[in-house]
């Protein structure tokens, strides 16, 4: 089981994560909103000690770490020297991996999703081979960055996470996206709930 410690007025995150250890094996590395091609900086400086070594790994738990693509909107994420962008763009898909190969080896987590909720995005452009931000572009990056990760890391379970329910619309989320990955490459089927 995996807790988000969330420091209640007058707690330090410190007191959050020990109390949180108690019930959990796991914690997300969250709390700061850093887009995926910085995250490893982060994760490998000060702020990652803090909160990865100190706080969750000191504590018994272990690291569940996670990269998006998806932004406010549902638009795609990528460096600020980019523009023009979509989910079929060499120089965007070369971000994406290479930050993703930079956050495993600058961690080595067990645990590496590798998108968020990432059946949103589905449901927002689909899939269709002249749309370029068609979901299939995902499926085939998040292929290729499967690979490339347990070339470095065997053991590591890499997945990408999807929606139960769309909470803004009261409603249950379209999974039918499942389909469209290979299970060979899915180590786990990771869901978000708001119940």
């Amino acid at each position: 089981m995996g807790l988000l410690p969330n420091p209640i007025p007058g707690q330090s995150f410190e007191q959050s994560y020990r109390e949180a250890a108690q019930f959990a094996e796991f914690a997300p590395v969250w709390g700061r909103p850093t887009p995926y091609y910085a995250l490893a900086s982060d994760l490998a400086g000060t702020w990652g000690d803090l909160f990865v070594n100190h706080y969750i790994r000191e504590n018994g738990m272990f690291p569940l770490v996670q990269m998006s693509f998806i932004g406010p909107g549902l638009t795609l994420v990528g460096p600020p020297d980019m523009s023009g962008i979509t989910l079929a763009s060499s120089e965007w898909r070369d971000s994406y991996r290479e930050s993703a190969l930079k956050i495993v080896r600058a961690i080595r987590p067990l645990y590496f999703s590798i998108g968020n909720e990432v059946n949103r995005w589905y449901e927002k452009y689909g899939v269709g081979e002249n749309n370029p931000n068609g979901f299939q572009n995902y499926v085939s990056l998040y292929n290729e960055i499967y690979d490339a990760v347990k070339l470095i890391s065997p053991r590591m379970k890499i997945f990408c996470t999807f929606a139960r329910e769309i909470v803004a619309e009261n409603r249950e989320a379209d999974l039918s996206v499942l389909k469209l990955f290979d299970p060979d490459r899915l180590d786990l089927l990771v869901f978000t709930s708001y119940p």
